[in-house]
């Protein structure tokens, strides 16, 4: 659960215009998905609010 928190706060980081990383937040999603497959619906959905968040901010 904790790689979960990671993806958002990598997506957030990523939507800001602090860090700038492409394709990152997706490779992260993809190998977290396939690794856990009893939650490979909640990783999308974080990272989706993370960059919501990150956008909001700035």
């Amino acid at each position: 659960m904790v790689d979960a928190w990671g993806v958002a706060v990598l997506a957030a980081l990523d939507s800001s215009l602090v860090f700038f990383m492409p394709f990152g937040v997706d490779a992260l999603v993809i190998y977290l998905a396939a690794r856990d497959e009893a939650l490979f619906w909640l990783y999308p959905l974080l990272a989706t609010a993370g960059s919501l968040a990150g956008a909001a901010v700035t």
